[in-house]
């Protein structure tokens, strides 16, 4: 209960994350009554809520990934030139990653925001509210707000998590506004728009490249090669031992984290075998072109 109470604290006396937050939600409320009330027709007015949270995502994303790129590609988040320490403490002093710790407060302050608007508008399943939970829970571990003093913990490691693999999601996002089971209202717009189906469609090989690039390559890599060995030296360091449950429970769900992109990812290529098979029938003509391929299980399940 203390810990609770000390997360909503440190939350409510954040400078960025209640705020960020609540410029998100008036943004969001500008942005539907704006796409319901536009005089011009479209798939918009019916998807008002949804497609003012998709702008909203897709602008945060490309800002999420640049500022990961930036922060990660300096010398002080290189595990070869920077390793960690072994003591917590010490690691903390000497620690330099200011850029992180805006990334994690970035993350909660987004995730205040998207887990209710993401709720309102039926696009998110309860996979990805689990995985939001998570993001949620490794981001306020980043901040040290588990920890009483406040010692951040995996913060090195954000501009990664939370930038640079957020490069696959920008595809994804403008792909997840066709999708012809959730959305067909835009999916019905994008057959009359022969120049949306080829965004569309570049859009989808981009994320499968992103993905198995990012995600499936890149991202077990960092874990095994990075957050696993220091989060193990740390458990296995007596002078830890008041921060043993965050390290444990980062370490978790950065393991966790790791097997679900790997699930994603197999389902859907393995889901992708069959892309020139027909699939929908909308106008009363199955259609057996890629630009009427489903993601299934990962488009559906995974989102910005």
């Amino acid at each position: 209960m203390n810990g609770v109470m000390r997360l909503l604290s440190d939350l409510y006396e954040d400078p960025l994350i209640l705020r960020l937050a609540g410029y998100l939600l008036v943004c969001q409320l500008v942005l539907t009554v704006f796409f319901k009330f536009v005089p011009l027709e479209g798939p918009w007015k019916q998807t008002a809520l949804f497609s003012g949270k998709q702008v909203i995502v897709i602008g945060l994303m490309v800002y999420q990934t640049y500022l990961g790129f930036v922060y990660w590609s300096q010398e002080e988040y290189d595990y070869g030139v920077n390793p960690p320490l072994a003591v917590v403490e010490e690691d903390v002093k000497t620690s330099k990653w200011d850029g992180g710790t805006f990334m994690a407060r970035l993350v909660l302050g987004t995730l205040l925001y998207d887990i209710p608007v993401g709720a309102l508008t039926g696009s998110v399943d309860v996979m990805m509210h689990m995985h939001h939970f998570g993001m949620f829970t490794v981001a306020s571990i980043a901040m040290g707000i588990w920890t009483q003093p406040h010692a951040p913990l995996y913060t090195r490691y954000c501009p990664f998590f939370f930038g640079v693999v957020e490069l696959s999601s920008i595809p994804l996002t403008i792909v997840d506004i066709f999708h012809p089971k959730k959305q067909p209202e835009w999916f019905q717009f994008a057959q009359n728009h022969p120049i949306i189906l080829q965004i569309n469609e570049i859009a989808r090989i981009s994320f499968a490249i992103l993905y198995i690039l990012l995600r499936m390559v890149y991202f077990p890599r960092v874990i095994t090669r990075q957050v696993v060995p220091e989060a193990l030296a740390k458990l296995n360091n007596p002078q830890n031992e008041h921060y043993k449950i965050p390290i444990l429970v980062g370490l978790i769900f950065s393991v966790l984290f790791t097997l679900l992109q790997l699930y994603w990812g197999e389902n859907f290529y393995g889901n992708n075998q069959q892309i020139h098979q027909p699939r929908y029938s909308y106008t009363g003509i199955e259609e057996s072109s890629t630009y009427y391929y489903e993601f299934n299980l990962l488009q559906s399940k995974y989102e910005s």
